[in-house]
């Protein structure tokens, strides 16, 4: 039978590099930046793309993965992948960052973020008004809602935090943190989809939001220091799956 041709062409992965995932994902970001596929658009089959980049099946599947979870791409099981409706405002984003390229940088970013993240509650418990405690309330039962869909709980959440951030009233620390707003939403959603029960995250959030309204800076930063190490835990034994 003869193979189908894809309708995108991708050019091949340098031939030193096909073992790489690091160098296989950011060749498929650029691939899909110089392409024509729009956003929503789906990529060729993996066979396909296993021809034209030369690289292995688990090589392909890795980087797709990798992909999928900074929100690049969309994997459909049984449907193929698809360009993020996003991507278009944040692939420039994610071919800066490096560390979607390897294990390394990844987890320096993820270090980073803790650090960030605790220093902005705490300050945010000596700064944050009524009003930007209900704001921070409303988000906490969109959350609870039994209804919503993981992107949209992923969606609450990244802005929970960076509401958080607003509240420091420190804008070069918070605007540090808005700049990965899609990473971080994409983390989270990675997460959440990987957990039995989104029970573990509303109660930390809401340990966080009790610590912030009581105005007591050190409670806020030890609950976003428990927070983050339990998201990061869960979403590096995520990667290894």
């Amino acid at each position: 039978m003869a193979h189908v041709k894809a309708a995108v062409q991708f050019e091949p992965v340098n031939p030193s590099l096909r073992n790489s995932v690091p160098d296989t994902v950011q060749h498929l970001v650029q691939s899909i930046f110089t392409s024509k596929i729009e956003p929503g658009g789906k990529l060729p089959s993996e066979r396909q793309l296993v021809e034209m980049l030369g690289v292995t099946r688990s090589t392909l599947r890795e980087s797709l993965k990798t992909l999928a979870l900074i929100g690049v791409v969309q994997i459909r099981q049984g449907d193929g992948t698809y360009v993020s409706t996003e991507t278009s405002s944040m692939l420039s984003e994610v071919v800066s960052w490096g560390m979607l390229l390897n294990t390394t940088e990844a987890r320096q970013l993820i270090e980073a973020r803790f650090y960030l993240e605790t220093s902005l509650a705490e300050l945010a418990a000596t700064r944050i008004n009524e009003h930007e405690c209900a704001g921070l309330f409303e988000l906490l039962k969109k959350m609870e809602d039994v209804d919503c869909t993981d992107q949209e709980f992923a969606e609450y959440d990244s802005e929970f935090h960076l509401d958080i951030a607003r509240a420091a009233k420190n804008p070069v620390l918070s605007s540090t943190l808005q700049n990965t707003k899609s990473l971080l939403q994409a983390w989270v959603e990675r997460v959440v989809e990987n957990s039995t029960s989104r029970d573990w995250v509303i109660e930390q959030h809401r340990q966080i939001l009790r610590a912030l309204e009581n105005q007591d800076a050190t409670a806020a930063k030890e609950a976003m220091e428990v927070h983050l190490q339990t998201v990061t835990n869960r979403l590096l034994s995520s990667l290894k799956n």
